[in-house]
């Protein structure tokens, strides 16, 4: 791991080495974003972006409209993924620092759990993810991406809230 390497002779006091971060675009996982570079900041940390495409909803929702296009359903899906990526990144380059993105596709659900095996399979040791902040009948419905991640994974879990205090920016 040569991110590692780099990191631990920067700052031999580092405990995050490699940290992913969820994105979808939303305000929560922008401001999850934020808390991900200021820590990658402070700990010369590689970092990582996901967008994690649940086609089981994507199935289901273009099956419901009739007239949808499936194939140009998905087309729009990856688009918005690449634009919340290619977003992420810039941001990633305005601090001054770089990282990796990647598209996953999450079949029939389990977006909680595609994110854990992500970073298992990269060897994350920090995972930033932004919570919408549903509750009642909607969280149940929707369910909770973020708290699939924290029940299903072995490795810490920032859980930054829909209207968390805004993070001091990497200068």
């Amino acid at each position: 791991m040569p991110g590692a390497t780099r990191c631990c002779e920067e700052n031999p006091m580092a405990i995050y080495h490699r940290i992913m971060v969820p994105t979808d675009g939303s305000q929560p996982s922008v401001a999850a974003l934020e808390h991900a570079l200021v820590i990658a900041r402070d700990q010369g940390a590689q970092l990582k972006l996901v967008v994690v495409l649940d086609e089981g909803v994507s199935d289901y929702t273009a099956a419901e409209i009739a007239w949808v296009d499936r194939g140009k359903w998905h087309k729009e899906l990856l688009a918005d993924a690449r634009k919340a990526l290619e977003t992420g990144m810039a941001r990633l380059q305005d601090a001054g620092l770089e990282g990796d993105s990647e598209v996953i596709a999450a079949p029939k659900g389990g977006v909680g759990e595609v994110i854990v095996e992500a970073a298992e399979r990269w060897q994350a040791d920090l995972l930033v993810i932004g919570s919408h902040g549903r509750h009642g009948v909607e969280r149940l419905l929707l369910g909770s991406v973020s708290e699939s991640v924290v029940r299903n994974g072995r490795l810490p879990v920032l859980v930054v809230p829909a209207i968390a205090p805004a993070a001091d920016p990497p200068p």
